[in-house]
């Protein structure tokens, strides 16, 4: 039977032992929730630097939708021949063979 000091001595051993054990545990908890914030701000920032990369292709989209509609436009109007005649006058300086010019 072990005296009573020595179950004292015992008792504070454990304590102690204890003690580190918890201390060990919140250290190690610390570090992960550490590593999870500090993971969870650089995915936010890449969030938000992808989102207004998203809205800048976005505006990009809408300007090139905007010109691709008005080239089928133009792609219309060029083969009718109003169109043609418009080009060959104003573009190429042509006139039809019955036609007077007049220079000012």
């Amino acid at each position: 039977m072990a005296s009573y000091s020595e179950q004292i001595k015992k008792e504070r051993q454990k304590s102690a032992f204890s003690l580190i054990r918890r201390l060990c545990f919140c250290m190690v908890m610390l570090i992960v929730l550490a590593v999870a914030a500090k993971t969870y701000l650089r995915q936010d920032q890449e969030m938000e630097r992808l989102r207004r990369e998203q809205i800048a292709l976005e505006r990009e989209l809408s300007l090139l939708e905007a010109q691709a509609y008005d080239l089928e436009e133009q792609e219309a109007q060029v083969g009718s021949s109003e169109s043609l005649e418009r080009i060959a006058r104003d573009k190429l300086g042509l006139v039809k063979s019955d036609e007077l010019i007049f220079i000012e």
